[in-house]
């Protein structure tokens, strides 16, 4: 999909690039985030920095902003200042600010420049609330543009709407965020942290007029262009609730260089951590990352997404958890519950297009009607799936509680647990337009399978079903190695 943005504000552009990316591949960790952190040294005193205090009941745009008695007030000293390496710019709880928070600057390795709070009381309130955008303008609550080094912890970002801005086909409407990290020419972006805040009631667009309606939402980072990346992002331990259209979204389009079938991994973003947030009521998809090398979504808990669509849409169905353009994800440790499928889809974890060497282990999926998980082939393949828990997925019997999308390759599925309810129309595997030779390709094996509901898988063909003793399910061409 291609996607297209011109951003018209102003923002001081500082691209540092780091070293490879570190990733720890043994299958026994029990968590690979704390493996693509990187341990950098500050470059640049930290007395050099400055800490500011806006106050929007007692501060005064005209002090000088350095002590919480002389805070500033409103966000217009604070969008048009530069701020420097290892600046802090703290926002007395209890606080609300209307319109955009857009500072400027960056930091360095080691010295980010921080968005928090101080004092007692709620999180500081950032709404965007233009009823209609002007043209050029990002309707974010908190904005980043080709800047780097950020941390943003702390407060709650809100940016409501019309009922009507969801769109129709006939009538799109305009993209709303969160929090909303862009890289549109400015190379490779370092540094991005964005934890423990709270992104609520973000109005957006299913049909949109300016973007790929999955490129709004709560948490938005995205790289626009053919030489952009980020390097860096850790997006931990927020609670995103009540958005549309999606939760979190890490999204790289510079994926490939001359084919849109083929993912470059020179191209991809790297060391993307997702990990330990909270989403529910999601009206599209909970997670995506896109253009990923080694990103790692671990230890979230997506409730209830999928929620809403458009009838007739291109882009009518959503999922919880979504990888995509990738080279070697890993999803662990997630719980994910309660997806609808809206015509398709609505499975609860989804290895999607242009997926490479994916791990999908430790994770828990209950109530997600159309399934645990989506594999969709064409030029994905190395996909292992290990150790999860299934309790009454593909409860409407449209599609498996495993469901493949086309010719699925090098896929071993081993070690999961499947509780389907007596009665229950759930498939346990449902593969849609393979190929004769997806048996080769593929194995289901020491799965234990729990329930008696009635219905009936579609295997690849040439595929035969067996029972062994105790209850787990074989499937197998005949190859021995496959049973």
């Amino acid at each position: 999909m291609t996607t297209a943005r011109w951003f018209t504000a102003s923002a001081v552009l500082l691209a540092v690039c780091l070293g490879a990316l570190a990733l720890f591949a043994q299958h026994s960790s029990p968590t690979r985030a704390s493996a693509v952190r990187h341990a950098v040294q500050p470059t640049q005193a930290r007395s050099l920095a400055t800490t500011y205090y806006v106050n929007s009941a007692h501060g005064s745009d005209s002090s000088s902003g350095t002590t919480e008695a002389t805070a500033w007030k409103t966000l217009a000293n604070v969008d048009s200042h530069v701020f420097a390496p290892g600046d802090h710019i703290e926002f007395a709880r209890g606080g609300t600010w209307t319109g955009q928070l857009h500072p400027l600057g960056s930091g360095l390795p080691g010295d980010p420049i921080v968005i928090g709070a101080y004092g007692s009381g709620a999180r500081p309130r950032f709404v965007y609330s233009r009823s209609s955008i002007p043209n050029g303008e990002i309707g974010a609550a908190i904005f980043l543009l080709n800047q780097g080094y950020w941390t943003i912890h702390h407060v709650a970002a809100y940016a409501p709407a019309a009922a009507s801005n969801f769109g129709t086909l006939a009538q799109p409407g305009q993209a709303r965020y969160g929090i909303f990290v862009a890289d549109n020419g400015g190379g490779t972006i370092s540094g991005i942290t964005i934890s423990d805040n709270s992104v609520s009631g973000v109005g957006g667009c299913f049909n949109c007029s300016d973007v790929d309606s999955h490129l709004n939402g709560g948490i938005i980072v995205e790289a626009v262009r053919r030489n952009d990346s980020f390097h860096d992002v850790d997006i931990s331990h927020n609670r995103v609730t009540d958005v549309a259209r999606s939760g979190i979204v890490v999204w790289d389009q510079s994926y490939y260089t001359t084919s849109i079938v083929q993912v470059v991994a020179s191209q991809l973003s790297t060391g993307v951590i997702i990990e330990h947030n909270s989403l529910s009521m999601i009206a599209g998809d909970g997670i995506i990352v896109f253009g990923t090398a080694g990103a790692v979504v671990d230890g979230n808990t997506v409730r209830d997404a999928a929620q809403r669509t458009i009838i007739g849409s291109t882009e009518a169905a959503s999922v919880g958890i979504m990888t995509t353009r990738a080279i070697g994800s890993v999803i662990e440790h997630n719980r994910v519950s309660g997806t609808l499928t809206q015509f398709t889809d609505g499975e609860g974890y989804d290895v999607d297009l242009g997926s490479t060497d994916t791990v999908v282990e430790y994770n828990y999926s209950q109530d997600n009607e159309g399934g645990f998980l989506l594999f969709v082939g064409g030029f994905s393949s190395g996909l292992v799936v290990r150790d999860n828990t299934s309790v009454n997925d593909a409860y409407s019997g449209l599609k498996g509680v495993f469901s493949f999308d086309t010719s699925a390759t090098s896929v071993s599925i081993y070690d999961n647990t499947v509780k389907i309810p007596r009665g229950s129309p759930a498939r346990l595997i449902f593969c849609q337009n393979c190929a004769p030779a997806a048996y080769n390709v593929w194995s289901f094996f020491d799965n234990v399978i729990d329930g008696s509901g009635h219905g009936v898988s579609v295997l690849p063909p040439g595929t035969t079903m067996t029972t062994t003793p105790g209850g787990p399910i074989a499937y197998s061409a005949g190859d021995p190695g496959k049973a």
